[in-house]
């Protein structure tokens, strides 16, 4: 098997560089390593944005279903109010019996 070389030249921000007698499979190996934690970084921090995401859906869920249960608290209340007639009305018992 014949280890090929060859030269690597670069112009990276106005500065140029140069490997001379690198092997291929050398910058093969490097360059797919950088692309490898690339790779990695990038799932790590879609990771902790993932899981700030959740946290925040899940307090605004919790909220919402506080919300639900006191709109469903009113809700019975009222019904009770309307269900008597209205010489009989007793908001207390009313309040009492919604929750």
């Amino acid at each position: 098997m014949t280890d090929e070389t060859g030269e690597l030249a670069a112009k990276i921000g106005g500065q140029e560089v140069s490997l001379k007698g690198v092997s291929i499979n050398t910058i093969a190996t490097v360059l797919t390593l950088i692309l490898v934690c690339l790779i990695g970084y990038i799932l790590f921090a879609h990771q902790q944005d993932t899981r700030e995401t959740s946290v925040a859906f899940v307090g605004a869920l919790k909220e919402q279903t506080v919300a639900i249960k006191e709109q469903t608290v009113v809700a019975r209340e009222q019904n009770c109010l309307i269900s008597m007639p209205a010489a009989q009305r007793d908001p207390e018992l009313c309040r009492r019996l919604s929750k």
